[in-house]
């Protein structure tokens, strides 16, 4: 089972042992505001495509939410993991950096959520609940961007063909 040192606001998070395509990441809280928190990532990370289309980096200092989930879940699914031990953070920052950089389309962002939540070791149900979640509503952040925000997004985000 994927181990991780839990959260709290101003605690730097670091994870071992996780079953995943990105073995160190690092994670520093930068805002923490009701229901809002905002973290950035200490070190480059890599993330192969499932459609092997090449390889994801994001850059040191990407800023991510994590899982947006709505703070009134989080003692069910908190933004990086639950109480049952699994672990959705890698996952979740591949899912806002896809996004964010706009470098698939929004269905292949979502499918690859799905993907990384799975080599993760998440459970059938955890991943296609948080599949079927940012199907059903991630339209209303992928509206948001701007060919601004997009360009920004992809200074810290890029995708090495393979």
């Amino acid at each position: 089972m994927a181990q991780a040192t839990v959260a709290t606001p101003g605690r730097r998070l670091v994870a071992g042992n996780l079953p995943s395509p990105l073995p160190d990441w690092k994670l520093t809280q930068v805002t923490s505001l009701p229901g809002f928190n905002e973290w950035e990532t200490a070190g480059m990370m890599f993330y192969p495509m499932w459609n092997s289309t090449g390889t994801l980096v994001v850059q040191p200092s990407f800023l991510t939410d994590l899982a947006s989930i709505p703070e009134w879940l989080w003692s069910i699914y908190c933004p990086y993991g639950d109480a049952f031990g699994e672990v959705w953070l890698q996952s979740a920052i591949v899912h806002d950096a896809l996004y964010a950089s706009e470098l698939c389309s929004r269905a292949d962002c979502d499918w690859t959520l799905l993907e990384a939540m799975q080599a993760q070791g998440c459970s059938w149900f955890t991943r296609n609940t948080f599949y079927t979640a940012v199907r059903a509503a991630g339209w209303s952040v992928w509206n948001k961007h701007t060919p601004k925000s997009i360009a920004a997004a992809r200074q810290m985000v890029s995708l090495i063909p393979s």
